[in-house]
């Protein structure tokens, strides 16, 4: 199915709070990346008969995603739109690291 729009993309892409960036930048890149990871741990979580395992994997998909929104968003002090997107903290980090 296709989709069209009438007005085209013009190779950019949307981010939280309306902004437009090329489709090819690195945070569009790493945004996909990120999003791939999180959809192969939710695949490997189907496959697991341990679900402590599980568990832990779900907790890194929920930080994964808060990680995409981070990306998703340019932040700009003041912006409304991006206030109740959620930010990486660095406990975060420290979490994912473990």
């Amino acid at each position: 199915m296709q989709i069209y729009t009438r007005t085209g993309d013009k190779g950019t892409t949307g981010l939280v709070g309306g902004q437009r960036v090329s489709k090819d930048a690195p945070r569009i890149e790493v945004e996909g990346a990120v999003d791939e990871c999180d959809a192969t741990l939710g695949l490997v979580r189907t496959l697991l008969d341990e679900p402590e395992l599980g568990q832990r994997l779900a907790w890194i998909q929920s930080d994964l995603f808060v990680v995409g929104a981070d990306l998703a968003t340019l932040h700009v002090e003041g912006q409304v739109a991006a206030a109740w997107v959620p930010r990486v903290q660095a406990e975060d980090v420290t979490r994912l690291e473990r």
